[in-house]
């Protein structure tokens, strides 16, 4: 995990626009006889969550700086709570490029939006994946093939 925190006093990224987007981890060749041949070109390509915060003008003045100064203008890995199929957890995430904002929202609110990189895409493990599908803990098949 990257060392640098999120702050724990920033609102976590609204619901509405945010999604996750994944890399393609496959690359297809076209064969002689025009059929394509698929293969895995990387076994861990990163995921990219679009992200919207709204936050009053004191976090709106606290995140830019967290932004300018700890995370060099968004160059450097950081721990991030967001949302996945997993749930809500700390990722390591970095800003791909710069965000987007602040637009002022209401009175005084500011809404910032981004696109952050994760550094892994976030799946169930493979062992997980086995053992639902078996229906059984993967161990009890192990413990059965020795």
């Amino acid at each position: 995990m990257a060392q640098i925190d999120y702050p724990p006093g920033l609102p976590l990224p609204q619901r509405e626009g945010y999604g996750l987007n994944h890399q393609s981890p496959t690359v297809e060749a076209e064969a002689i006889t025009g059929r394509s041949i698929p293969r895995r070109r990387f076994r861990n390509p990163p995921s990219f969550v679009t992200a919207t915060w709204t936050f009053s003008e004191a976090d709106a003045r606290f995140f830019e700086g967290f932004f300018r100064y700890v995370l060099a203008d968004g160059t450097i890995w950081f721990n991030c709570p967001l949302q996945t199929p997993l749930g809500i957890k700390h990722y390591e995430a970095k800003f791909k490029g710069m965000y987007q904002g602040g637009e002022l929202f209401g009175i005084s609110h500011w809404k910032i939006s981004a696109v952050l990189e994760l550094r892994e895409r976030q799946t169930i493990s493979e062992a997980t994946t086995i053992e639902s599908i078996l229906g059984a803990p993967l161990s009890t098949f192990n413990d059965e093939l020795t």
